[in-house]
């Protein structure tokens, strides 16, 4: 009886946690080309996020909500779980992150479609200016690390602010971590207001100068994924 028991209970628990799993599945596609593909993700309470050990995974938190880092061997290590984290993991490590909070959290997730070498933590001093004259109007970027081939950064573009005139001399990916809207001015092009919403990611080829000025009545929030 007692075998018949323990058998029951795996049986059960091999439920709960396909469950849990297939509930993880809730995606949808958001880009591809022949550097990324880019999906979003809906994760319940209690889920694991999918991660595709074949290739290099970035992914990034969209909503305030506590979630744990799941490693091989090791215990799992409560994350801060705020919106704009970001984790990388590579091929074939797996490693994963869990909701160990009481409401589902969205993930945007990229996936490299080739290895992106070796990892770097970053502890260059963040960047932060403000208009002249203007203590509130400010933008504030945060470096987070490297790899081979890209750099990643949070920026912070206050209501009002305007960014320095700069130049992308790589491609580059946006994931906007919040709503906003500002004005895009190109060098030698028409300004262009554009409008965002979290979860809003846009490949941007590289070439061009612009400056970017946030007109909305809103923080602007960003997660730069910068190609070498």
């Amino acid at each position: 009886m007692r075998s018949s028991f323990l058998s029951c209970a795996l049986a059960v628990a091999i439920m709960i946690g396909l469950s849990v799993v297939a509930a993880a599945q809730s995606t949808a596609p958001v880009l591809e080309n022949e550097h990324v593909r880019v999906t979003r993700t809906e994760l319940p309470k209690g889920a694991i996020l999918p991660d595709d050990n074949k290739y290099d995974m970035l992914d990034v938190q969209l909503d305030d909500g506590e979630t744990a880092l799941l490693e091989p061997g090791q215990l799992e290590k409560n994350a801060s779980g705020r919106a704009g984290d970001a984790h990388f993991f590579v091929a074939e490590s797996r490693r994963s992150i869990r909701n160990i909070g009481k409401r589902t959290i969205t993930f945007i997730q990229v996936q490299f479609q080739r290895p992106q070498g070796k990892y770097v933590a970053f502890e260059v001093p963040q960047s932060h200016y403000c208009n002249p004259g203007q203590e509130k109007a400010c933008v504030t970027e945060r470096y987070l690390f490297c790899t081979d081939h890209f750099c990643a950064e949070s920026v912070t573009v206050l209501p009002g602010a305007e960014s320095t005139q700069h130049t992308h001399d790589a491609d580059y990916i946006v994931i906007a971590t919040s709503d906003f809207v500002w004005r895009n001015e190109p060098v030698g092009k028409p300004a262009v207001e554009e409008r965002f919403k979290a979860g809003d990611v846009h490949y941007i080829p590289a070439g061009g100068s612009h400056r970017l000025i946030n007109t909305g009545n809103t923080t602007a929030r960003l997660f730069v994924i910068q190609f070498k």
